[in-house]
C-alpha cells in the first residue's frame, strides 16, 4: 500500500484529518462523527483501491480492533448507569 508513489497523498490527508480533529476538540472539547466518519470511509476506500479486498478487510479489521476499547469503556463508564464502581473492581453490569 505504501510504495504506490502516492506517499504525500495519503500523509496530507492523515495529517490534514488529525489537524482538523485537534481543532474540533480544542475548541468544542469534542470531534463530531461528521468529520470521524467520511475519514474511516475514504480510509476503507483507499485501502480497497490500493489492495483489493484483502486491503479492504485488513483496513475494517484494524478499525474495529482499534475501536474496542472505546466501545467497552463507553459501555461500562460511560453508557452504564452503576459501572464507575464496578468498572474499579473490575466487573461491569448494566443493570
Amino acid at each position: 500500500m505504501w510504495n504506490d508513489g502516492m506517499p504525500r497523498a495519503q500523509w496530507g490527508a492523515v495529517i490534514g484529518a488529525s489537524l482538523a480533529a485537534a481543532v474540533f476538540d480544542m475548541m468544542q472539547r469534542r470531534i463530531p462523527n461528521r468529520l470521524t466518519g467520511p475519514v474511516f470511509l475514504g480510509g476503507l476506500v483507499w485501502s480497497l483501491y490500493a489492495c483489493g479486498w484483502g486491503g479492504l478487510r485488513d483496513a475494517f479489521a484494524g478499525g474495529v480492533l482499534l475501536a474496542l476499547p472505546f466501545v467497552v469503556l463507553f459501555v461500562c463508564a460511560g453508557g452504564g448507569r452503576r459501572c464507575q464502581d464496578d468498572w474499579a473492581v473490575g466487573k461491569c453490569s448494566n443493570s
